[in-house]
């Protein structure tokens, strides 16, 4: 595009979305634990979803893909397609992002105690 991203992609898009990002994570990181919003953020849903959440960043899209062109009926005829698909790969995306956390990503990290520790620098 002329902005520099691929087409599809706005500028004002990304800034909104990474406005957004912002300021949902630096509450989390930064925020003393007392605003509802900090207590919601640092609850254990979201912990989890903190954990598998590179598994969501892997899977989400072939999922969707799946769900969308594979698992459900094409064509008109099918009332709020848009929200059957988006719940149906929310809840598989999820399920396959948390056994990849505890079959793959989660022996993977136990293998970091045989690794060598770097030395610090000068």
């Amino acid at each position: 595009g002329s902005d520099g991203f691929q087409p599809g992609f706005q500028l004002v898009n990304q800034v909104v979305y990474s406005s957004v990002a912002f300021l949902v994570v630096v509450p989390a990181v930064f925020g003393d634990g007392a605003s509802l919003g900090n207590r919601v953020l640092r609850s254990w849903p979201f912990r989890h979803l903190g954990l598998v959440s590179y598994g969501v960043f892997l899977w989400s899209v072939p999922v969707i893909a799946t769900v969308q062109w594979e698992w459900l009926p094409q064509g008109p005829g099918f009332p709020l397609r848009a929200v059957v698909v988006a719940l149906v790969s929310l809840v598989v995306t999820l399920a396959i992002a948390a056994a990849s956390w505890f079959i793959v990503e989660r022996p993977a990290l136990t293998l970091k105690r045989f690794m060598p520790r770097a030395k610090p620098g000068r």
